[in-house]
């Protein structure tokens, strides 16, 4: 970058700033499958990353998709005593209840991906991201 036409500082507020100017085009793409492919049927976001999900979460909802996330900061129902938190049990149930209006779980396969059944509710998914480890898909 030109040193003259941008500060360190307006760099560091264009890079904090990011998701706010600009969205990836497979977050775009994400949307337009969601809104003109996947009908009625349930689907599954799988991403690796934290703020990924709750940049998906962020967007789809903005977006007026009904859509909730499961990843390592979702509380277990074990864990905790309180009705009214939303635990994984709970978002996983309403999910797999065919008539709720949640169409989209979106994922992190390391809080997510062993013991649980979907494949009765929901026969899309979509992988959104890869993890930096090569033995892992």
């Amino acid at each position: 970058y030109d040193e003259e036409l941008i500060s360190d500082k307006d760099l560091k507020q264009l890079i904090i700033n990011y998701d706010n100017l600009e969205k990836p085009s497979k977050l775009e793409y994400l949307t337009n499958f969601i809104f003109n492919d996947l009908g009625s049927d349930k689907l599954v976001i799988w991403a690796h990353f934290i703020d990924t999900i709750k940049l998906i979460e962020d967007h789809l909802s903005k977006k007026g998709v009904n859509c909730k996330s499961i990843f390592g900061e979702t509380p277990f129902e074990r864990d905790n005593d309180d009705q009214e938190i939303e635990t994984r049990e709970k978002i996983l149930q309403l999910f797999k209840t065919p008539n709720s209006s949640l169409q989209v779980l979106i994922a992190n396969p390391a809080a997510c991906a062993e013991s649980i059944s979907l494949h009765k509710v929901c026969n899309k998914a979509i992988y959104y991201d890869l993890s930096y480890n090569s033995a892992i898909q």
